[in-house]
Parts: structure tokens; sequence; C-alpha cells
């Protein structure tokens, strides 16, 4: 099977207090995987410091492949993971709720079945 795109999906609307801590565990899981990692963080509209929090996050880590999405107003969730999938590379999706209500530490559980062949779609 050629190498797959992780793409990583990270809706987010006022999480200030967990936005860089689920962004460092999502980057701290995915260092070890051989697949190349997208991490997509949609910023819905935010009217904390989620969004400067994010922005200076990537502008130190540079040399990761993290896509900031903005918008200007909320419109929830569901529109801000489709403009997250807009942004995805070929292969696999996770997303990743803001709050840590799912840890990244459960990825390998989810994607090994894809990667392995035995399906194309896990939900957990």
């Amino acid at each position: 099977m050629p190498e797959q795109t992780i793409n990583i999906i990270i809706p987010v609307y006022n999480e200030e207090q967990y936005i860089l801590t689920v962004i460092n565990e999502v980057v701290a899981e995915s260092s070890g995987y051989n697949q190349n990692v997208r991490i997509i963080t949609v910023n819905d509209g935010s009217t904390d410091n989620t969004r400067v929090l994010i922005e200076d996050f990537i502008s130190k880590n540079h040399l990761l492949d993290i896509i900031y999405i903005n918008n200007e107003k909320n419109f929830g969730k569901g529109f801000s993971v489709r403009r997250g999938i807009q942004n995805c590379k070929e292969g696999i999706i996770i997303i990743q709720d803001s709050d840590l209500e799912y840890s990244p530490s459960e990825y390998k559980k989810l994607i090994n079945p894809i990667l392995q062949g035995k399906t194309d779609v896990v939900y957990g």
C-alpha cells in the first residue's frame, strides 16, 4: 500500500485553555508514524485567545505540516470540519475534538486496520 497522509482536523471554538495541549499531544503522538502527517486547525470564530495561541504555535514550529484556517465568525463544527476536509491530502482523516474528549493516544488503534487494508473506515 502506498504511503498515505494522516490528516488530523481540529475544529476549535474558544478553547484557549486546551488548544496548545491538544496540538502538542497530536504532534507527539504522530511523530512516530511512518506516514506523513498534516494537522489542520480550523478556528471557528473564537472570541478568546485561541487564534493567537494557534498562530504562535505554528510560527514556532514551521517545519511541521500545520494548516491554520480562520472562520471570521462561528459557523459551527460541521462547517469547520468540511473546511478542514477541503485542505486534506489524500489518505486518512481523523477529526480531533479540541477539548481532548478523545485522546490522540488512540489514533493507532483507529488507523492500523486501514493501513493493514482490513477496512476503509473506522469510527471510534
